[in-house]
């Protein structure tokens, strides 16, 4: 999660630097303006009253309406900065099967937990939203995190023992074993991205996205009973997805000036950089430990429907339904068949493909 503020705090810093060279168009166009000759003679029409009449013109906003006298008092034009905030509620797919743990060191022994057996819920994050506009296009920066989900398993009461499925089974079949488990995980977004428009209602847009994927703990303790033996063990993957973007962002359908429903569609190749670790403490006997790294090319792609409300002509409400695919992670549940606890030895299994959807609400303020 640090690296995703760091990331957040260096694209902020690149966002402003290029938000002012790219408003440097706008800023000369004001100024010729505002340097020409302010008296006007009997023929010239006063640039004040001129702008009044012109803000009453649908000609006059856009931001090809560059000699029109309106964008001189501002009136009715197009805004410098859009801000959004607000937050959004996703949902973790739940991971594809695989035996976790069984009650006996043969994987066709009867399976005590699969991977599809964790479930988690909808949990909320922050999302905010910044956009700067100038006559050549739109820089947009962007944030969102989730950092909440979990989800929990047992006590399963096992009379035969519990083993987990490592490339060497690890476990006991010679004691019942209580188990449980608790599945953490995490997402945060960065991206920035440089729109443009190609027609009146649609922009495109390229840019650059950061993404962490955290499996922050997949955890799994096998209990024997009191002054016998306590076996907990962690497995934990990190995911840091680097790359580049297109997208199609743009008004799908409006009535009139207060509602109207927006679209948008991005997909991205990016590099990731993953590691897993797995360790295993145990109350008696040895510990274990076994990590590993990688780097994999990963695809992710979301697209989302907004309805909006404009409450004023500032302010508006926004409420939509978003979904994102991961492809080619490194997920916790998956890295059991990688790795030798025992050998101490471990490979990175990066085929884990991540569903999220939910929803999100923001309001936004435009000047």
């Amino acid at each position: 999660m640090c690296s995703a503020y760091r990331g957040l705090l260096g694209l902020f810093v690149v966002f402003t630097v290029m938000s002012f060279a790219f408003g440097e168009d706008h800023l000369r166009f004001t100024s010729s303006i505002l340097l020409a000759d302010e008296t006007p003679t009997a023929n010239q029409e006063d640039p004040a009253e001129s702008a009044s009449s012109c803000c009453q013109t649908p000609e006059c906003c856009g931001r090809e309406s560059g000699d029109c006298p309106c964008c001189f008092c501002r009136c009715g034009c197009d805004p410098l900065w859009t801000v959004r905030a607000g937050a959004l509620f996703l949902q973790q797919s739940k991971p594809a099967g695989q035996t976790l743990v069984t009650a006996g060191f043969d994987p066709a022994s009867t399976e005590l937990i699969n991977a599809s057996d964790y479930h988690f819920d909808f949990h909320g994050g922050l999302d905010i939203s910044v956009f700067r506009h100038t006559r050549v296009g739109d820089l947009e920066l962007r944030y969102f995190g989730i950092d909440g989900w979990e989800s929990a398993l047992g006590p399963i009461l096992s009379p035969g023992g519990g083993v987990m499925q490592f490339i060497n089974p690890i476990g006991n079949v010679s004691y019942p074993s209580e188990i449980t488990s608790l599945y953490r995980s995490e997402l945060h977004n960065v991206e920035m991205n440089y729109r443009r428009q190609f027609t009146p209602r649609w922009q495109w847009l390229a840019g650059f996205r950061y993404l962490e994927l955290d499996e922050r703990s997949l955890g799994l303790t096998l209990d024997i009973g009191p002054g016998l033996n306590l076996a907990e063990t962690d497995i934990r993957a990190a995911n840091r997805l680097y790359g580049f973007q297109l997208g199609l962002d743009g008004v799908v359908w409006e009535n009139g000036r207060r509602l109207r429903l927006e679209g948008f569609l991005k997909a991205g190749v990016y590099s990731n950089q993953m590691q897993t670790g797995s360790w295993l403490h145990q109350n008696v006997g040895l510990d274990y430990a076994a990590a590993a790294t990688g780097n994999h090319t990963a695809f992710v792609g979301d697209l989302g429907l907004t309805a909006v409300v404009q409450i004023t002509r500032h302010w508006s409400a926004r409420l939509g339904y978003q979904v994102m695919w991961i492809e080619g992670v490194a997920l916790a549940s998956e890295q059991m068949l990688t790795t030798d606890l025992a050998a101490g030895t471990a490979t990175v299994d990066a085929t884990g493909s991540p569903f999220y959807h939910g929803v999100n609400f923001n309001l936004e303020y435009r000047w």
